[in-house]
């Protein structure tokens, strides 16, 4: 019974927070490839750089999506 209780506690307490916290890293890495994936894809397809790296943006989760403005000024280097 005790290596019940213990079992239960080390899945719940233990392993599943440490899944969870590597699902999540796992997931963000794969976002930036995907975004990387885009630019390369649009920039091959013919566009031209700024073209492409608004397909890119279109890739990006909304909540850190930067706005068009946002990303022409970082990509032209203006300040």
């Amino acid at each position: 019974m005790v290596g019940t209780f213990l079992g239960v506690l080390l899945s719940y307490g233990f392993v599943n927070p440490i899944a969870s916290n590597l699902h999540h890293i796992v997931e963000e890495k794969v976002q930036d490839l995907q975004i990387i994936k885009a630019f390369i894809l649009g920039f091959a397809k013919g566009n031209p750089p700024l073209v492409a790296a608004e397909m890119a943006r279109r890739v990006i989760f909304s909540d850190e999506r930067p706005t068009f403005e946002e990303l022409e000024t970082a990509l032209r280097g203006k300040k």
